[in-house]
């Protein structure tokens, strides 16, 4: 299963490849409507992967809890995720503070920020599937 699967990975890839080089070379009028049809697709294959991994954390999640056995070892666990959860939190809050007064970041900006009001002048991008 796993050789014919990587197989098909490879063929993909290939056939990826060829596309790609045939769309660039013989297709230079229709580039970017091509280009934005495939980033359609591998956009929504990409959210209906994300849509996906919650439900399953989720499942695991309840499924490990629910063959843990007693309610004093699950209370163990927890208090011990809490602390290493809580005591990583604290140690990376505190080592970026004290880089951040280490080295001063943006303290030797040449430059002036504009008004908060002002127009930045770029355009603007209307609604669409992509974008949302």
């Amino acid at each position: 299963m796993s050789s014919r699967f990587t197989q098909y990975i490879l063929i993909a890839m290939a056939l990826g490849i060829a596309m790609g080089t045939i769309v660039f070379n013989y297709m230079p009028d229709n580039r970017v409507e091509i280009a934005a049809d495939v980033n359609l697709i591998a956009m929504l294959f990409l959210r209906l992967i994300k849509m996906i991994i919650a439900p399953l954390v989720f499942a695991t999640l309840v499924g490990g809890i629910a063959h843990m056995g007693s309610g004093s070892r699950l209370g163990r666990i927890f208090a011990k995720t809490m602390g290493w959860f809580v005591s990583a939190s604290f140690i990376s809050l505190l080592l970026g503070l004290i880089m951040v007064n280490l080295l001063e970041p943006g303290a030797n900006f040449p430059g002036t920020l504009p008004d908060k009001a002002q127009s930045t002048g770029l355009p603007v991008s209307a609604f669409s599937f992509e974008n949302s």
